[in-house]
Order: C-alpha cells, then structure tokens, then sequence
C-alpha cells in the first residue's frame, strides 16, 4: 500500500520524433503545476533520447526529481506501402526488420527493469519506436490511455489499443468523421492560436519585418525539410522579386547557413528570414498571410489553433498523405505533391500567389480549419489521465 505522502507515478511513452515527444511534454507540464501528487515518467526511444532531452530541458529544470526520463531500445517494423513480393524481396528493408526485433527484445527486458523501480498508476501511449515495447511489458501493470495523432493510426497504439482502457485520436479518420468523442485533438503549445485585432502587426513589429509585404511561413515542422528546404532555395529570388515576404524555419544550422548565403544576392534581403527553429514560431504564424509546410498531425493542429491558411506538403510518408487528403476533401487547405513542386518549382510560386491573391479562399480556409481547433487538448487528456489513475 502506498502511503498518502508518497507521490504516484504517471507515465507518458513516446518516441521516434518530436511528434511524439512534444506532446508529452505539454501533458507532463499540466499535471506537474496542476497535481503534487503526481510524479512523471518519460520512455522513449534511445536513439532520440538527446532530442528529448533537449526538449524536455526547461521543464526538468522547473520541477527536478519529480521529472525522470528513460530511454530504451525500440524496434521498428518497416513497411512502404509495396506489394508483398516487392517487401519481401528487398532485402536491406528485411534485414533492418530482422535486426530490429533484438533491439524489440532489448527493450522490452529494459522496460520490465524500469516497472521494478517505477510502479505507474496510468500509462499515456503516444506511440512510436519504444512504446509498445514498454506497453507490453507493462500491460498487466497499470491501465493505459492511448492517443494516436494521425488519421491512421501506427502500428505501436494499434496494437496497445487491443488491451488499453481509452483509446483518443488526434485526427478525424475521414472527412465524415468530424465530431468524434474520441477526437481530443493534439496538444500542442497554447500560443497558437487566431491572430486578431492588431495581433499581426504587433508581430510583424517583433519580428522585424514589412507590414504591408504578403508573408508567407515555410516550415518543415521541428527538424525541419530537406525537400522542402531545396524548394525554398530553388525560388527564393523569384519569391523576392515578387515581394513576397518569407519566413523559412530549416531545421538546423548548416541549412540556415546555406540560406543566408542565398539572401546576401537577393534584391530585397530583408524580405527573406531563414532560421533554425524559434520558440517565437505561434508568433510567426501569427505575422504570416499564409503557411506552407508539412501535414503532420501536430502542424495541422497549429494550423487549426491559429486559423491559419495553408499548403499542404506531405512528406513521402502514409500518414501525412493520408492527412493532407482529408484535409483537402474537408476543404481546409491546399495540397501539393513535394515530388512534383521540386520537378516544376514554378508551381510552389503559383500556389503562393494563388493562395495570397485569393482573399476569400483565405478567408473560407480560416474558417473551416478553425472547426477543427481543439485549444483544450492538453486539459482534457490530463483530465482523463488523472481519472483514470483515480479508480
């Protein structure tokens, strides 16, 4: 029996991407300010525990020891979307799968030796590499949560949710399907939200940048978009002889210095504002007329929350297709196909003065993307951890 004092631990799984990641640090940070009888747990992959280190830094920083984060192997079981022969036959893919299911092994034996020391009182799975190894090990330990953020959920949360008690998505599964209870949205920061009143100019302000020009946001989400990055670099000057205005998150810093050396030969430099990654980007989203980046469920969120709208690149992966098809039959925003845009890079300029030049496509894109803001996630997925813990 545990004692009144003695404080319970929660634990959130996640890894493989910030995706997966950023979420759970929304979620620790709630129940952390919100209940001190609560302590958190955080399993993630090993191979990204550096980058969750990173961004889990200020929140460790904040609440120290009731804070633990523990990385453990996590196998991954590729699959491209091919015919059977076509998987089967290629033999790197086979291979890596093979060597994968020791590290799935070695995981879960890591998990069963976490259990020993942390005993959960509820599981949040977000899914990725680590997270059903640590489920299963754990499934008999405690009751678990399961939220998937993309429109088909991935392989992890598909199989934990065979056993677990909620099961929560992120996404509508289709176009029809827009008002599910199950649909809590995904948590991303509250600081995306609508730019109204005088709130893009204030951030224009801030930012340093033209009121007046048309702005576009470029983002490849956290780590940025090697192909979307190439696109940017292969129009930047005619973007700039357009006076467009660009907002141009790379991901890293040898993009970004690729990037500066494009904007020394510009005729309007000041018109080009590349960056790794900002903390201040709800802030860009707000300057911006129009956002063009990936459809990843955490970026159409942010597109949501701040009613913003968008063309859609989806990366060459199942889900953000997936997720970027929906959301242009819901008619939310425009979809292109990266592929495409980068054999014809006239095109991405098109789309941006389409989209730019339309003030009332702008305006129905604002207005149907906002029926799907979930401002609340956060809340209501710690509300539904903690009740659950609670039984």
């Amino acid at each position: 029996m545990k004692s009144k004092s003695e404080k319970e631990w929660i634990v959130l799984v996640g890894g493989g991407s910030g995706g997966h990641v950023v979420p759970l640090k929304h979620i620790a940070q709630i129940i952390l300010k919100g209940d001190d009888s609560s302590n958190i747990l955080i399993v993630t992959d090993r191979k990204y525990s550096n980058r969750t280190l990173s961004i889990l830094k200020d929140l460790k920083k904040e609440f120290g020891e009731r804070l633990v984060v523990k990385p453990i192997y996590g196998g991954k079981f590729r699959r491209y979307g091919r015919n059977k022969f076509r998987e089967i036959t290629d033999i790197k893919t086979q291979v890596l799968n093979f060597i994968d299911l020791f590290k799935s092994g070695l995981g879960f034996l890591q998990s069963k030796f976490i259990l020993i020391k942390f005993r959960p009182s509820v599981i949040f799975c977000k899914g990725g590499t680590g997270a059903l190894e640590f489920c299963f090990a754990a499934r008999k330990k405690a009751p678990t949560i399961v939220h998937d953020s993309d429109s088909r959920p991935g392989m992890a949360n598909k199989t934990v949710s065979r056993w677990a008690e909620i099961v929560l998505t992120g996404m509508p599964r289709d176009a029809k399907q827009k008002d599910l209870e199950t649909m809590v949205g995904v948590p991303v920061s509250k600081e995306f939200k609508p730019a109204k009143g005088d709130d893009k100019k204030n951030a224009r302000v801030k930012l340093g940048i033209d009121q007046k020009a048309d702005t576009v946001l470029v983002t490849g989400g956290s780590l940025g978009a090697k192909k979307i990055n190439d696109l940017v670099f292969c129009t930047i000057d005619s973007l700039n002889k357009l006076n467009i205005q660009v907002l141009h998150q790379t991901g890293s810093a040898s993009e970004t210095e690729k990037a500066n050396q494009l904007r020394k030969g510009l005729l309007k430099p000041s018109y080009y504002k590349p960056f790794d990654f900002s903390s201040s980007l709800p802030m860009m989203f707000a300057a911006a007329d129009i956002v063009a980046g990936r459809a990843g469920a955490s970026a159409i969120q942010e597109l949501a929350n701040s009613a913003k709208p968008a063309i859609l690149i989806p990366a060459g992966l199942t889900d953000q297709k997936k997720n970027a098809k929906i959301m242009e039959e819901l008619g939310v925003a425009l979809v292109a196909d990266q592929d495409d845009l980068l054999a014809n890079p006239q095109k991405f300029i098109s789309e941006i003065q389409y989209l730019l030049g339309s003030d009332n496509l702008r305006e129905d894109f604002s207005e149907e993307i906002f029926k799907l803001a979930k401002p609340e996630s956060v809340e209501n997925i710690a509300e539904k951890i903690l009740k659950l813990r609670a039984r």
